[in-house]
């Protein structure tokens, strides 16, 4: 499930990527769009899930009403916000495989990658050089964010500041959003 939308489904099939959903706002659709999305979603047999976590709750939440499981998924990712312990749960319910954080920026791209709910993200290396600046001299282990991406010919960046910040457990960055 992505926030973006509006093409029917062969414009929406791209390089094995299927996006579900034809509108941004999940809380809208109506019962009949849920019905097609899980159709889609059992047709395509995917091996990974990815999107929003409040998004895929509900996406959960739907499947679930249906009776649909999609035994085929191994891996959800969870991107564009932090998951609550509730949606995961009720993510998990219907997609019972491993959950990954994935915490990037449109701007910069995917940064960090880890067990959703584990503190172990880590740096995505071959995406960016990441270079940890300390936030507030009272919070010796949390630091700003300052990004320079690698092979990027178009919009390169260089110490770009994310206005994010990481906390630093066991010397290794673990992704933290300012929120």
């Amino acid at each position: 499930m992505c926030p973006y939308e509006d093409h029917p489904f062969p414009h929406r099939y791209f390089d094995g990527v299927v996006y579900l959903n034809l509108s941004s706002d999940p809380f809208a659709f109506p019962e009949a769009e849920w019905d097609r999305i899980v159709v889609e979603l059992q047709a395509t047999q995917p091996e990974v899930i990815e999107g929003e976590p409040v998004y895929l709750s509900l996406l959960a939440r739907a499947a679930k009403k249906r009776g649909v499981k999609v035994p085929s998924v191994k891996a959800v990712i969870l991107t564009y916000g932090k998951a609550s312990t509730q949606h995961a749960a009720r993510i998990a319910e219907v997609f019972p495989a491993a959950q990954v954080d994935l915490y990037g920026s449109t701007e910069a791209g995917y940064l960090f990658v880890g067990e959703a709910f584990k503190d172990n993200s880590r740096v995505i290396d071959a995406n960016a050089f990441i270079e940890l600046v300390p936030w507030r001299s009272e919070l010796k282990d949390v630091f700003q964010i300052y990004v320079t991406t690698r092979d990027r010919e178009a919009m390169p960046l260089l110490r770009y500041h994310t206005g994010d910040i990481v906390q630093n457990s066991d010397g290794l960055p673990s992704a933290r959003s300012r929120g």
